[in-house]
């Protein structure tokens, strides 16, 4: 997230505008946003509604969920939600007329497009 930060004046230069969405709840997000400096929109997805949408939502494993709870992070408590669902690590480029027109995925959620890809990407649309 830091990295798309670095990118927002070019973005805007290309006529975009970053928006960025988290599992967590608003209080979250807003820590989040807080500690890393984010100035551009970054909105909250409490529960994966817009995700589900988007088809990108997958469960967690219990094992998964134990890893993530010996590291400090309450998922449930974080995401603000009973389920064990986190949204995939993903990136859209979505046109004036709410078409998508390049779409970025990745398992790993610490594997993010590159900045790089998706200033392209808006460039192509």
């Amino acid at each position: 997230m830091s990295a798309y930060q670095q990118m927002v004046s070019d973005l805007t230069a290309a006529g975009a505008t970053l928006v960025a969405v988290s599992a967590q709840t608003p209080q979250f997000t807003g820590k989040t946003r807080e500690a890393l400096g984010i100035t551009y929109l970054l909105l909250s997805d409490t529960d994966n509604h817009l995700a589900r949408q988007y088809g990108i939502v997958f469960e967690l494993e219990d094992e998964l969920d134990q890893i993530y709870r010996s590291l400090g992070a309450d998922l449930k408590s974080v995401n603000g939600s009973d389920s064990l669902t986190l949204p995939l690590a993903s990136a859209f480029v979505i046109d004036q007329d709410a078409v998508i027109r390049e779409a970025f995925f990745n398992l790993d959620y610490a594997q993010r497009v590159e900045p790089e890809e998706l200033i392209a990407a808006v460039g192509r649309v």
